[in-house]
């Protein structure tokens, strides 16, 4: 917990641009399930709900490239452009140098991850108390 709150003060300033825009994006989910779909309070629970889902997804897309499970994809794509449209030679000799050098760039920087998930908490949080209004009404 001391490391996560160490984390958060260092880059506290991230954390809220990159909130902000999971925010906006989960709106936008939002409107267009709430819009194309039914416009009352169960198309509302539903758009919610999904934005939920979808943010919860592409947090874990965003975890999964942060521990590397990309870098191998990444690096063969520079490595094709950098020999097909460069002049210069290739930054980095191989895969294993370039993937470190990514993990050091990794370990210092924040955790966008986090802010994604803090953000589809409290569209979960939101679905919940729909579903409850919801369930009242009835």
């Amino acid at each position: 917990m001391k490391k996560f709150i160490e984390n958060f003060k260092r880059y506290y300033r991230a954390y809220l641009i990159y909130g902000t825009v999971f925010a906006v994006i989960g709106v936008g989910i939002f409107l267009l399930f709430f819009y194309l779909g039914d416009k009352s309070l169960t198309g509302a629970t539903n758009g919610i709900g999904w934005s939920a889902l979808s943010l919860f997804f592409l947090g874990c897309l965003i975890l999964l490239s942060n521990y590397g499970a990309y870098d191998f994809l990444s690096y063969g794509f520079q490595q094709m452009f950098t020999s097909l449209f460069s002049k210069n030679p290739n930054k980095y000799h191989d895969y294993v140098e370039y993937r470190d050098e990514k993990n050091k760039k990794r370990s210092s920087g924040p955790r966008v991850y986090m802010a994604a998930y803090f953000v589809d908490v409290l569209f979960i949080i939101a679905t919940i108390v729909l579903e409850i209004v919801y369930h009242a009404a009835i």
